[in-house]
């Protein structure tokens, strides 16, 4: 007998219902764990360019946000990644920002599409500075094979003013040696001084010119070059996935 008024009847649980998890999230993060798993392999198997050709497959088969994402990762882990694999990666994150933002998109939970916009930024920045530092290597490239250009004129100037200061003296020492009147004789000598003299002219002009221009041109290009190269190093995918809400955590390390 209930002695209390309120006290009686079953007791029901206060505790709040639990969240419902979107089966579609469930499967795409199950989808995807498999999927970055046998890249992972195959990456550190050495098979970098397999691997980035699958992610971006499925992720454009797919059209995971999350797959784009670690598509665009994939095509940086080459230290000599050229234009079209930066061209390649930039347009991968753009494509995991508009999978993420798209009203129908369902493969990756509320919570997790501002991590996920947030990663294709800095992928985006990290495109970029890969831009500068290829830019860099080709100006650094360029200014050395100028600079070889120009120290090459320096030299062949320097050979020309050596050869003309030696002709120069051997017509002294004809002068000096038989001072004749003969005047065919005299107007030879002449027209060989006139051309040891265009020779030391040329070879002066061209000496000076090769080296004042061709040795800061190696300089600068070897430093550009140097310095293009000081941040080029093996990279190792910064895209992680761990577990988290319906199987999904994104983080990134950049």
């Amino acid at each position: 007998m209930c002695k209390k008024k309120g006290r009686c009847g079953p007791r029901h649980s206060q505790d709040p219902r639990a969240p419902q998890i979107d089966p579609r999230l469930v499967e795409a993060a199950a989808r995807r764990d498999r999927l970055l798993t046998v890249s992972a392999e195959m990456v550190a198997a050495g098979r970098t360019v397999d691997a980035a050709e699958l992610v971006r497959g499925a992720a454009e088969a797919l059209g995971d946000p999350v797959l784009f994402l670690a598509a665009a990762d994939l095509q940086l882990v080459d230290d000599r990644a050229g234009a079209r694999q930066l061209d390649t990666a930039g347009a991968l994150a753009d494509r995991a920002r508009k999978a993420a933002q798209a009203p129908e998109q369902a493969l990756v939970p509320a919570a997790v599409v501002p991590r996920v916009l947030d990663l294709a930024g800095q992928l985006d920045r990290r495109v970029e500075q890969r831009r500068e530092r290829l830019q860099l290597q080709r100006r650094g490239r360029a200014e050395l094979a100028a600079g070889g250009v120009f120290l090459g004129l320096g030299v062949a100037g320097a050979a020309l003013l050596v050869s003309g200061a030696t002709l120069a003296a051997r017509v002294d020492a004809a002068q000096t040696a038989d001072p004749a009147t003969d005047p065919a004789y005299t107007a030879a000598l002449a027209e060989r001084r006139d051309g040891a003299e265009s020779m030391l002219a040329v070879g002066l002009v061209g000496g000076l010119a090769g080296l004042a221009i061709g040795v800061p041109l190696t300089v600068v290009g070897a430093r550009d070059h140097r310095r293009s190269r000081s941040g080029a190093r093996p990279e190792q995918p910064h895209l992680r996935i761990a577990p988290g809400f319906a199987g999904l955590t994104v983080s990134g390390r950049f």
